[in-house]
């Protein structure tokens, strides 16, 4: 069955089934990539410059400028990219890693959504639509109501509806949505391979893709590491012998 999306009104929903004996992956959030001019706002305190590597934690707002862009990487494996002058505010991030919420303010987010288990959810909001997925990629578009919202599916498919419930549509990999509040949208169309290729955030991830993650990778390395620590002295130890002629 194909990851699938609930768009409506404003946010974004990941509803995955959880398969048997699985566990919950606890969320972290950092800023992986932070290029140009990028700003962290924690609460009521006042914005200040956002430096790469730096955590992010729930209700942080991070705010790019012109020219300016972000990468926010998960520990379950997911990924968000922001394009240049986007406002997105995580709203809901507990560390458990079963739920996640965010409000696109303004600009462009792309997200590329590790497999969800059955107690997870993933969600973007915007003024004007919602969308549900599992493991799936996709861009969110807003211009804060000047123009129209918009929905790009690279994989998986998404359901589009609004908040009152007076439209649905389904969007297919390869196929975009433009809708905005209280009008009916005409339906999804292919994507415009032209706009696509002069889009500077999917540009950006086209050149520069995510490199697959499992979330498995933040268990290991230590392990890994901790294993090293411990054959190091032998592996010295064996090497002294060798030059001593044992």
């Amino acid at each position: 069955m194909k990851p699938l999306f609930a768009l409506s009104g404003a946010l974004l929903l990941c509803m995955p089934a959880r398969a048997q004996g699985d566990a919950i992956v606890e969320r972290a959030m950092k800023a992986s990539i932070v290029e140009g001019y990028v700003t962290v706002q924690q609460g009521p305190a006042s914005a200040q410059p956002l430096q790469q590597g730096a955590p992010l934690h729930e209700e942080d707002v991070v705010q790019t400028g012109v020219a300016s862009r972000a990468e926010i990487s998960m520990s379950d494996g997911s990924t968000l990219r922001l394009g240049e002058k986007t406002r997105l505010e995580l709203r809901v991030a507990p560390p458990t890693g079963k739920a996640f919420a965010a409000r696109l303010w303004l600009g462009a987010v792309w997200a590329k959504v590790h497999k969800l288990l059955e107690e997870q959810s993933f969600q973007i909001e915007t003024e004007n639509a919602v969308a549900g997925v599992r493991g799936t990629e996709f861009l969110v578009e807003t211009s804060g109501g000047i123009h129209d919202d918009s929905v790009r599916v690279h994989e998986g498919a998404v359901e589009v509806r609004d908040r009152g419930s007076a439209w649905a549509h389904r969007v297919e990999a390869g196929s975009e949505l433009s809708f905005r509040r209280g009008l009916r949208p005409d339906g999804p169309k292919p994507i415009d391979a032209a706009a696509e290729a002069r889009h500077p955030l999917m540009r950006w991830v086209r050149e520069s893709p995510v490199r697959a993650r499992d979330p498995a990778e933040h268990e290991t390395r230590p392990l890994k590491k901790e294993k090293k620590d411990r054959e190091r002295p032998a592996r010295r130890q064996h090497l002294f012998d060798r030059f001593r002629g044992r």
